[in-house]
C-alpha cells in the first residue's frame, strides 16, 4: 500500500532533520532577516462602467488576497483547493512576526474633487472575503456595508481603515472589495485614484 510522505510517521521524539524543531515553531522554523512588515499598492485609477444592475454607473477596487499568517507557511491541514497557475497567489504580510497581530489595511482615495459634482448620488460599499486556512476557498464573509459617510465633500482625499476578521489576530486569508456606484443619474463619473497599504 503506498504511503504519503513523510513516512514512516515518528512514534516518539526524534531529532532527525525532517522532524527537528529547535525553535519550537511548528510547522516551520522562525523566519529571519525579514524586511519591514508591510505591503503597498501602486496608485490605481478606478473607472466607471455601465451594468444593467447599476445603470447609472459603477466601479470596483479589490485588495489582493492577503496571507496574514505567513508564519504558518507549509501548514495546510487539508491541503489547498482551487489553486492553479492562473490564479494569483496570496500576498504574505509579516506583520507581528507573521502572526498578523495589529495589522490594518489603509485605503486612500483621491481625486474626489477633480470634477464638479463627482460625489453627487455616490454610494460606496465595502465587503470582506476570506478563509481560515485555504486560499482556494475564500468566500464572502460580510454583507456589503455602506461606508458613504466616510467621504467628505470638502476634501480631495479620504483614508479608509479596515481590520480583518479576528479582533486583532486575523484569519489567515483575507481581502477587501470596494464598490462605488451612482444611485441616480446626475453628477460626473470621474475616475478616483486608489492607493492602499497594509501594516
Amino acid at each position: 500500500m503506498p504511503y504519503k510522505l513523510p513516512y514512516p510517521l515518528p512514534q516518539g521524539y526524534s531529532r532527525d532533520n525532517q522532524f527537528a524543531n529547535p525553535g519550537q515553531t511548528l510547522p516551520a522554523p522562525n523566519a529571519s532577516g525579514m524586511p519591514v512588515a508591510c505591503w503597498f499598492s501602486s496608485p490605481t485609477n478606478v473607472y466607471w462602467q455601465a451594468n444593467p444592475a447599476y445603470p447609472n454607473g459603477y466601479a470596483t477596487w479589490n485588495s489582493p488576497l492577503f496571507d496574514l499568517r505567513p508564519n504558518l507557511r507549509a501548514f495546510t491541514p487539508n491541503g489547498y483547493t482551487g489553486q492553479n497557475f492562473t490564479q494569483q497567489r496570496a500576498t504574505p504580510v509579516w506583520v507581528g512576526g507573521g502572526s498578523g497581530a495589529g495589522g490594518k489595511l489603509f485605503v486612500q482615495i483621491s481625486n474626489l474633487q477633480d470634477q464638479l459634482n463627482a460625489l453627487n448620488n455616490l454610494e460606496v460599499l465595502a465587503q470582506e472575503y476570506g478563509h481560515i486556512a485555504d486560499p482556494g476557498k475564500a468566500v464572502t464573509l460580510t454583507p456589503q456595508e455602506d461606508i458613504t459617510t466616510s467621504f467628505n465633500s470638502t476634501t480631495d482625499s479620504v483614508v479608509l481603515t479596515f481590520m480583518p476578521v479576528g479582533e486583532g489576530m486575523p484569519i489567515r486569508f483575507w481581502k477587501c472589495l470596494l464598490i462605488f456606484r451612482k444611485t441616480a443619474a446626475g453628477g460626473v463619473n470621474a475616475p478616483f485614484q486608489v492607493e492602499a497599504a497594509y501594516y
